[in-house]
């Protein structure tokens, strides 16, 4: 067991260490030619949506336009890294 922990240890290691530090900058002709080759993308209909991030706000507004409130609430980190 110690054994595999070990070498698991030193593959690790010599992984870490012949990663590069900082990855190699591009000039501004290379990045104007992926600008390019990359379209930009439609806008979602989520983001079309005038939303409210003042919860009294947005009842008050509900109430004015006669519309519904949508909650989202969540505990912990976005990507569930906690």
């Amino acid at each position: 067991m110690r054994a595999a922990i070990l070498a698991s240890l030193v593959v690790i290691a010599s992984a870490v260490r012949a990663a590069p530090d900082q990855p190699t900058p591009i000039g501004e002709a290379e990045f104007n030619r992926l600008r390019k080759a990359i379209p930009p993308q439609e806008l979602g209909y989520w983001e079309d949506i005038a939303w409210e991030v003042d919860l009294l706000a947005a009842c008050a507004r509900a109430e004015r336009e006669k519309k519904l409130v949508f909650i989202w609430s969540m505990s912990g980190h976005p990507l569930g890294c906690t």
